[in-house]
């Protein structure tokens, strides 16, 4: 705009020259800006007579027209800002007409202000240098500066270095001052900044440092500092350990906190660095600081064994230095057994343990240093016992006849521990004779000892007792009782309640049986192979005589109840490679036996029967198809033996049974003869047509042989 006004101010006045023989301009003059209105002043001479005056654009009747004598005015008012180009038309007296122009124009707007400096408004200086710019259409008239917040209102002026205003603003003491700035143009318009305020503070910050005061300080240690300033305020705050800088947190207000973490032992200078506002630092001494990172040490050893009865000594030792250590405890688990101050670096302690329950526990070592950090031990299991080793026992079979009786031996002694230099004694006492059991196997603490009845021991009731045993401690095992059992000779061969009778269906096949059926009979030849239905262990058995039959009674693993398997010769156990005994587990499928022979008879059977122990005797329970049905994959009886039960309504020459397994088998005849009648008849009619056959044809020894063994193989078929 500025370059416009000089354009403007070329060419009026080239123009100027040309009239300045007829008319003197004598406002506005060059570069001029007026406020609200616009003036125009011309000094005529005596050769003028008239002047015209408009503005470019506007006409030439906006404007008011004063003459007086040879000066003419001319007022427009109401313009807007902006820049205007007065036309001044002049005619002589000869009418000879001449036009000059002239470049003005009309300000309203007052100068705006900017400040640049101060940049901040804190300053520990006196002397403060001032600098803002002006802005304004118009050229600037004059600049200064106001002290507002004082009494005085002295205005203090800037200078002006090309496009930049300075001064300087020296304040007389500590304080806040506020100033602002006003700037006027040649339109008379004035314009104000922004007010600033500018705090002369020449007084370092207050500093308030809390850290632990003890004179051995933990590798983590926290640390408070208050800053405060009551004139600038705190601009910055910084914690160095030596040449580390610390992380600090600001809490509230003038509090900041941090964390302090070292990674060895050693003395550290803690500094603060504390800045105001105004740039004064605090003054604030460097913090000696003794930091112990690592905890102390502390081992400890029992003189002798881990187990103890009343009282215990234990020696503790620590390789740390003497100065540095606190106090010495000892635990047992969650118990203080054990407390001294500033303790030596090594330390026997005795401990009464009379008021502890038996039992193990954990000791453990804490050492304590004067930094605070807590030094533990392994701990160490210290076992309290005064009871000799518990016993439990298993005496297999409770009533035997002839056999090997067993007994199942497990000592426990959870505390010290067992002896491993004793030996359980057991010995059996029958009718004032005492007879030593054997040792058959040992594993860890259990013992199995094995004792053979024979005809020598007499019948009665057998009591079992143990000693010789003891724990480390010494706790030995007297004379103890672990139990009985009984001798008793068989009855007759089949061994069913009453033992000492014969059973009422013993000869399961004459025509004249009228007994009644108590379990399952299973149609078998002698000498098949008996196996075990069900999972489970075996709870009573009788040997087997040589050609006499035994029983063995097998409780199933899902329940209570037990079967019973008759009538078979006993078999050998797999895993022991022994004959079955009590105790022992059978695997379904495993081989029980085979099947006991009947004197005089081609077949033999099974018996099989449900029982439950009850009331101290053996219930008989009837077997449903809920224990036998759906039968399992696979074989569960010799493929020879077939589960039967008795059709009392067929004729008393023949003997019916419904097969339920295997399934195939539906109903079979079995007659009470070898072969009936209808046999020979056939074999007859077959030598008749073998004959005819010789007579006829030409007799080939080997067709013959082929031909007639056809009809063995049907004859037998039939047999069977």
């Amino acid at each position: 705009m500025k370059f416009f006004l000089k354009l403007s101010f070329l060419l009026s006045l080239f123009l100027n020259m040309l009239l300045c023989q007829e008319i003197e301009i004598l406002s506005p003059p060059a570069f001029s800006s007026f406020k609200d209105s616009l003036v125009c002043q011309v000094k005529a001479s005596p050769k003028i007579e008239k002047i015209d005056f408009s503005i470019q654009g506007y006409g030439l009747h906006n404007g008011i027209v004063k003459h007086e004598k040879d000066i003419w005015i001319c007022e427009w008012k109401s313009l807007s800002d902006g820049l205007y180009i007065i036309v001044i038309e002049t005619t002589d007296t000869a009418g000879k007409k001449n036009v000059s122009e002239i470049s003005t124009q009309v300000d309203n707007i007052p100068p705006i202000i900017d400040w640049n400096n101060p940049s901040q408004e804190y300053t520990n200086n006196k002397a403060t240098p001032l600098y803002i710019q002006v802005l304004d259409d118009s050229k600037i008239a004059d600049v200064c500066y106001f002290i507002t917040s004082h009494e005085e209102k002295k205005s203090i002026v800037f200078q002006r270095e090309e496009k930049i205003w300075k001064s300087e603003f020296i304040a007389s003491q500590e304080g806040k001052y506020t100033l602002v700035a006003q700037a006027k143009d040649i339109a008379g318009n004035i314009g104000r900044s922004k007010s600033i305020e500018i705090i002369y503070d020449t007084t370092e910050p207050a500093v308030i440092i809390s850290h632990p005061k003890q004179e051995y300080l933990p590798a983590r240690l926290p640390v408070k500092i208050q800053a405060s300033d009551q004139l600038s305020g705190i601009k910055q705050v910084e914690l160095w350990l030596d040449e580390k800088q610390i992380l600090l947190k600001q809490e509230k207000g003038d509090v900041w906190e941090a964390w302090i973490e070292v990674e060895k032992t050693g003395i550290y200078q803690l500094t603060p660095f504390i800045l105001d506002k105004a740039g004064n630092q605090a003054k604030s001494d460097c913090i000696r600081l003794n930091i112990i990172k690592d905890p102390p040490v502390v081992f400890f050893h029992l003189p002798g064994p881990s187990w103890f009865s009343e009282n215990a000594t234990i020696i503790v030792e620590t390789p740390n230095s003497l100065p540095t250590l606190k106090q010495l405890d000892l635990f047992l688990d969650q118990s203080l057994v054990f407390h001294t101050q500033n303790p030596i670096q090594k330390q026997e302690v005795f401990l009464d343990l009379s008021a502890f329950k038996e039992g193990i526990y954990s000791i453990k070592a804490q050492l304590t240093d004067y930094a605070e950090n807590k030094g533990y031990s392994e701990s160490a299991s210290l076992i309290i016992d005064r009871s000799p080793p518990k016993i439990e026992s298993k005496i297999l079979p409770s009533s035997i006849n002839i056999g090997l009786i067993k007994v199942f031996l497990a000592v426990e002694d959870r505390l010290s521990g067992l002896d491993g230099e004793a030996k359980p004694n057991l010995y059996m006492e029958l009718h004032g004779e005492k007879y030593d059991f054997s040792l058959v196997s040992q594993k860890e603490n259990k013992w199995e000892a094995s004792l053979l009845i024979t005809k020598k021991h007499k019948e009665g009731t057998a009591m079992v007792y143990i000693e010789g045993i003891q724990d480390k401690m010494g706790h030995r095992i007297q004379k103890t009782h672990l139990g009985s059992f009984s001798i008793r000779h068989s009855g007759n061969a089949w061994p069913l309640s009453p033992r000492d009778k014969p059973h009422p269906l013993l000869a399961a096949f004459p025509q004249d049986n009228t007994g009644q059926l108590t379990g399952m009979w299973i149609h078998a030849r002698p000498g098949s192979e008996v196996f075990c239905m069900e999972e489970g262990k075996i709870v009573e058995i009788q040997d087997s005589l040589i050609e006499k039959p035994g029983y063995i009674l097998l409780q199933r693993n899902s329940d209570s109840f037990v079967w019973g398997y008759h009538h078979l010769i006993l078999g050998i156990n797999p895993s022991t490679a022994r004959p079955w005994a009590c105790g022992d587990t059978v695997q379904e499928g495993q081989i029980l036996g085979k099947v006991a022979k009947i004197q005089n008879h081609p077949d033999s059977f099974l018996y099989l029967e449900l029982l439950l122990w009850k009331e101290n005797q053996w219930e008989k329970k009837e077997i449903s198809q809920a224990f036998l049905m759906p039968f399992p994959q696979g074989k569960r009886v010799s493929p020879d033996a077939l589960l039967l039960s008795k059709n009392n309504s067929m004729p008393s020459s023949h003997r019916v049974w419904d097969f339920y397994i295997p399934q195939e088998f539906i109903c079979l005849e079995i007659s009470s003869l070898p072969y009936t009648i209808t046999d020979f008849l056939m074999i007859g009619y077959i030598i008749f047509f073998i004959a005819i056959i010789a007579i006829c044809y030409s007799i080939d020894t080997d067709n013959l042989k082929n031909f007639l063994g056809i009809f063995d193989k049907k004859f037998y078929n039939k047999k069977i």
